[in-house]
């Protein structure tokens, strides 16, 4: 009997054992509040969750946010355990709290959603973050009824912020089918999503909502930059872009141009002062291209045209042919303000690999002023877009526009005059000479075909073809300051300007 009442004492203790709780929880759960992302005026939740979440008794929680990105805030009771009351009255505030009175507290599953917030997203970005100013604004405690205040230090190993941002919309690209010619019709595209709504805008106001929009009857005003956005679920995507030009297949690119040339802004006499307007000595003297002049019983007549059907130009072009007076003394029909010839182009890009585009030789004039006697014959092109102009000389460097220039109502205008020209930044190269409030082309550059750098630096080969041309008269390379008279006063200008160099490539 003795043995019998040992067995069952220990099986009732075993029982008791048993059926006794564990260990009360000391440590407070992570409560995690999760990163979402929406679109303006959407409603997003952010469901809570709770990790660790065993046998706890009461609750007391503070969460901040911003009142302008997050608005309309409401409180869900998701899981139930305990009875939370919520507070939503103070914009940006959300506090909350709340206890059980069941015996050794409530638990959750790792994961599960503890109670969940939601609100209307305006856009922006807004932290939810836990309000740690006082150790009681968020705390968790343990079972009834002590509800002793659970560990939680460091606070932010065990309440994890969470966070706002906005959703991304469809990202799309647009295209046109430009250039479109005046009278035609532009077709602009846009990347197709399933869903989405399209917001078009472009040059005149022009708005469009459809993907992808028609424009009939095209002009120059409706050429330029169009954008598009598409939006879906309420998330504006990142804008695309596209380009329209809208060309005349009739139409030519005018030029409005001036420049000045040393050589007949300055005195010859005394090499010393710069006066304008520019002489027009060769004019005056009926030395220029298909001109004749009599000198005793002798009449020296220079060849019609203009004068870059040579190297380093090798341009054929016919302007010039109609002055000629064959041979006779006169002065062939030229204006009487008419200075020399230029020859003038259009690039693309500044540097190495540019196209040149447009090509014509020209007058130039007393004021400066560039006259094109047959039109630039630039045509088809975008009447909107930006080029380079350059401007070259038999005996001066070369010039070109500081800057892309934009065409303008069909004329692209520039003035040298005015201002410096194109420099190479860190080069050590020089754009144009200014003397008195006015900027001029260098001369004293009469060889421009000896070496790979005759045509874009003033060197030795340029006092060469002075020596060559030196004490004789007429239309000449080493003429550099254009009187129609070689003489030293020619040799002080390139003297002055010997080893000047320009950053403007010459690549034919």
């Amino acid at each position: 009997m003795k043995e019998k009442a040992v067995v069952i004492l220990l099986a009732i203790l075993n029982l008791v054992f048993t059926l006794s709780p564990s260990p009360a929880q000391t440590v407070a759960p992570v409560t995690t509040i999760p990163e979402q992302e929406a679109c303006p005026g959407q409603r997003v939740e952010f469901p809570v969750t709770v990790t660790g979440f065993n046998g706890i008794g009461a609750v007391s929680l503070t969460i901040l946010y911003n009142s302008q990105v997050l608005t309309e805030p409401q409180f869900t009771n998701t899981s139930g355990v305990i009875s939370l009351g919520s507070s939503l009255t103070t914009p940006g505030v959300i506090r909350l709290s709340g206890f059980t009175s069941a015996a050794g507290g409530v638990s959750l599953a790792d994961g599960a959603t503890f109670f969940t917030l939601s609100f209307t997203f305006q856009g922006g970005v807004s932290a939810l973050a836990f309000d740690h100013t006082y150790s009681t604004t968020c705390q968790y405690g343990g079972p009834p009824p002590g509800y002793a205040p659970l560990a939680d230090s460091p606070k932010s190993d065990y309440f994890i912020d969470g966070e706002i941002n906005p959703g991304a919309g469809p990202v799309i690209t647009a295209g046109s089918n430009s250039p479109v010619n005046v009278g035609g019709t532009i077709l602009l595209t846009a990347t197709p999503v399933a869903g989405a709504t399209y917001n078009w805008s472009g040059p005149g106001g022009f708005v469009s909502s459809e993907q992808n929009p028609v424009i009939g009857n095209a002009d120059f005003s409706n050429a330029g930059e169009y954008s598009v956005t598409a939006t879906l679920a309420g998330c504006v995507g990142p804008e695309a872009t596209t380009s329209v030009a809208v060309i005349d297949p009739g139409a030519c690119i005018r030029i409005d141009a001036k420049v000045y040339l040393e050589g007949a802004l300055i005195n010859p006499v005394t090499s010393a002062e710069y006066t304008v307007p520019m002489r027009t000595t060769l004019n005056d003297l009926q030395m220029l291209p298909g001109q004749a002049y009599q000198d005793g019983a002798t009449i020296f007549y220079t060849p019609a045209g203009q004068p870059y059907n040579t190297e380093p130009w090798n341009y054929d072009g016919a302007e010039g042919s109609l002055f000629d007076t064959g041979g006779s003394v006169g002065d062939a029909g030229y204006p009487a303000t008419a200075v020399d010839w230029v020859l003038v182009s259009l690039r693309n890009t500044a540097g190495a690999g540019y196209q040149k585009i447009c090509e014509k030789a020209a007058l130039l004039l007393s004021d400066g002023t560039i006259e094109m006697l047959e039109g630039f014959d630039c045509c088809d092109l975008d009447m909107n877009g930006n080029y380079y102009l350059v401007v070259e000389h038999r005996n001066h460097l070369l010039v070109m526009s500081h800057v892309p220039v934009q065409v303008v109502a069909g004329t692209l205008t520039y003035d040298f005059t005015t201002q410096n020209s194109y420099v190479l930044p860190g080069s050590g190269a020089i754009g144009q000479k200014e003397a008195g409030g006015i900027w001029f082309m260098f001369g004293g550059n009469g060889n421009q075909s000896q070496t790979g750098n005759s045509d874009t630096d003033i060197n030795a080969d340029d006092q060469s073809t002075w020596e060559i041309h030196n004490g004789k008269q007429g239309y000449r390379p080493g003429d550099y300051n254009l009187n129609g008279d070689t003489n030293s006063n020619d040799q002080i200008i390139w003297d002055r300007n010997n080893g000047r160099g320009t950053s403007v490539i010459r690549d034919y």
